[in-house]
């Protein structure tokens, strides 16, 4: 219980510093990972969007899950044509 409650104060900490770095327009991204070894599975994020929602982050349009590994893998957000050929 007070390991929840601390986990819940650090991630309002967090989410307070990303509405002051995220700009107008901007996205932020959560990576969420699980230990080594371990299989993800399917997770309740209500917890996340509300403790979002608690520092005006409140627009959530879509979640992505996406299990891959991480060493030079890219994640391209609304890119034009020219940065997708930039990054081939």
């Amino acid at each position: 219980m007070v390991r929840e409650a601390t986990n819940q104060v650090r991630l309002a900490c967090l989410l307070t510093a990303c509405t002051r770095l995220l700009r107008p327009g901007g996205c932020l991204v959560l990576i969420v990972a699980v230990p080594a070894g371990t299989i993800g599975t399917p997770e309740n994020f209500s917890p996340l969007a509300a403790a979002a929602a608690n520092v005006g982050l409140g627009y959530l349009q879509h979640i992505v899950a996406v299990t891959a590994d991480t060493d030079a893998d890219t994640f391209a957000y609304h890119v034009t044509d020219a940065e997708l050929l930039a990054l081939a």
